[in-house]
């Protein structure tokens, strides 16, 4: 059994900032340095949170991994490097479309090797009894056409003692962490009306489905899975405000609601929500024999 320690997550990470090279993807994206480095900036944060999702899990060498949006890589590089067997799903995607074209480069630059599939989950295919053991995703499943189809796909290649663990916005709560703005409560997509053209006619904007808590609950009852949610994640982004720059920078107007008492004691009672209304969410879905399994356990408790 392995337990992905912090440090090693460190220092995997401290390892890609020295080796990606910035002027090579700046000359074969067509795009400035100063964007590439912004973008791999905040894979490198998106890893990281990935990777922090399994760390107290305890995993078999060699079993069977599948991240789903993996983005440019760099969490299926390090879950590789760590000594699971990888696939990385990245279909690019609208608003994404960089991201197919990197991934490849970084499996090069690292000289890790991992599986890679530019299929959307709704529709990915494997060889014939093909089974993961844990398929991850973070801040995938709001960009997913139809999520419905996404989960009960990936399902399907779920290995009986299986897990798949997903983070992402919870839209039950009028707020677009993307973007940091509020919406609409209830309608959503109607927020678009009131937005500048930059936001409402951005391929980002276009691509998010507004997916909640209680359509997942919905989707899992449909499809005869079983669906839990970590409590805490809410309180646990207000502390990563205060702890990582990076992440105080893509939400500045709620970190500046943490500046002063008065709304730093708001996001407290805030935080206290149900997991159906707070955001993010993090849910595992598995199952029913696996409910009562130390991999489910393990995860909810850490």
């Amino acid at each position: 059994m392995t337990i992905i320690s912090k440090s090693d997550i460190d220092s995997f990470l401290s390892k890609i900032e020295n080796l990606i090279d910035i002027a090579f993807f700046s000359n074969s994206l067509g795009v400035t340095k100063e964007l590439v480095s912004s973008e791999i900036g905040m894979s490198i944060a998106e890893a990281r949170q990935t990777l922090l999702q399994v760390r107290h899990l305890k995993l078999n060498k060699g079993c069977e991994i599948l991240e789903v949006g993996s983005g440019i890589g760099i969490a299926s590089a390090g879950l590789s490097s760590f000594g699971f067997n990888v696939t990385s799903l990245e279909p690019g995607g609208l608003g994404f479309e960089g991201n197919a074209k990197m991934v490849d480069n970084i499996s090069r630059i690292l000289g890790i090797n991992f599986a890679i599939k530019p299929e959307p989950a709704e529709t990915v295919t494997f060889p014939l009894g093909t089974k993961f053991d844990l398929i991850i995703s973070n801040n995938v499943l709001e960009h997913i056409t139809d999520v419905e189809l996404a989960l009960s796909n990936l399902l399907h290649y779920l290995s009986e003692d299986g897990i798949m663990i997903h983070s992402c916005p919870n839209y039950s709560f009028p707020f677009e962490p993307h973007f940091g703005i509020p919406l609409i409560p209830f309608f959503q997509k109607l927020t678009k009306v009131v937005l500048p053209r930059r936001i409402s006619g951005s391929s980002l904007w276009r691509s998010l489905n507004f997916v909640t808590a209680k359509q997942i609950q919905r989707y899992a009852k449909a499809h005869s899975f079983e669906v839990v949610f970590k409590r805490g994640m809410m309180a646990r982004s207000i502390q990563r405000l205060r702890d990582d720059p990076q992440f105080l920078q893509r939400h500045r107007l709620i970190g500046r609601v943490t500046q002063n008492a008065f709304g730093l004691w708001l996001l407290k009672v805030v935080a206290k929500l149900p997991s159906r209304f707070a955001t993010p969410m993090d849910f595992l879905v598995c199952r029913s024999s696996m409910m009562n399994d130390a991999l489910v356990r393990d995860w909810l408790d850490n």
